[in-house]
């Protein structure tokens, strides 16, 4: 069975790229998810002992396709579930100011990894200076926001307590909420900003829309906005964390349901 989407893949794909930009890694996962369960990827076949066979098209095993996400999801579900502590979560998500949306996306690799470091390195300070623990997390990086458009922000799915620094014991966060979110804004900012400036130094972002001539005033302007760290409600379950994290980690952007109809046009 097929999903709407690589029903629209396979009949406009081609045209698709050849009308459009697209990267190289976009092009492949054009081309595997409109081939996905077709002859186009090959086949294999099952048999069973009393003598009946029957021959399958081979998936196309892409993390963007919305056929093979569904099984990918469920065991990476069974995998993180042996990681969980029997605690509560905190919900965190780490954004950016969209000022920002076109240096990180000419420079992804670069930016994407400093979001990572400044908020584990946020988490990790606030911690230890706070509660004397060092906690245990997971960021998942989620580059759109509801209306599809580029959005770049990061996940946080918090434990609810951490290992003492002595790692003599486990100790317990207070249950309403983690830090004040002014207190992890701040640090957030100061922590990705002192980054953004290292990498700007030698030259090693590309600076879109001629930017380089203004960086100054650009980084200023970056300093002087309100950076928002929202704090969502706790997770009181566990497993309630997996399912949640589930959705960002095995999911793309567009899905079927999203699709009301399409045309020529």
């Amino acid at each position: 069975m097929t999903s709407k989407i690589q029903r629209i893949l396979s009949a406009a794909t081609v045209e698709y790229i050849n009308n459009n930009h697209v990267s190289f890694q976009q092009v492949k996962a054009l081309n595997a998810i409109g081939s996905c369960r077709t002859k186009n990827m090959g086949t294999h076949s099952l048999s069973c002992s009393c003598g009946h066979m029957k021959t399958i098209n081979n998936s196309c095993g892409n993390r963007h396709c919305p056929v093979c996400g569904s099984f990918k999801k469920e065991l990476w579900v069974m995998k993180q579930q042996e990681s969980l502590l029997p605690s509560h979560y905190f919900h965190l998500v780490f954004t950016l100011p969209d000022t920002l949306n076109s240096f990180i996306y000419f420079n992804q690799k670069e930016l994407y990894s400093l979001m990572y470091q400044a908020a584990s390195k946020t988490l990790l300070e606030l911690s230890a200076n706070k509660f004397s623990v060092t906690p245990g997390f997971t960021l998942v990086l989620h580059t759109w926001g509801q209306n599809l458009g580029y959005h770049p922000h990061l996940h946080c799915i918090l434990a609810g307590g951490g290992l003492s620094l002595d790692q003599t014991h486990f100790k317990t966060f207070k249950k309403k909420f983690f830090i004040h979110i002014k207190i992890l804004s701040a640090l957030f900012k100061g922590k990705f900003l002192h980054g953004f400036k290292e990498l700007l130094t030698p030259g090693s972002l590309y600076s879109p829309n001629n930017l380089q001539n203004t960086l100054t005033s650009f980084l200023d302007d970056l300093y002087s906005k309100d950076w928002v760290v929202f704090s969502k409600p706790v997770f009181k379950c566990a497993a309630h964390v997996i399912k949640y994290l589930a959705r960002y980690t095995h999911r793309v952007a567009i899905s079927d349901h999203r699709i009301i109809s399409v045309t020529d046009t």
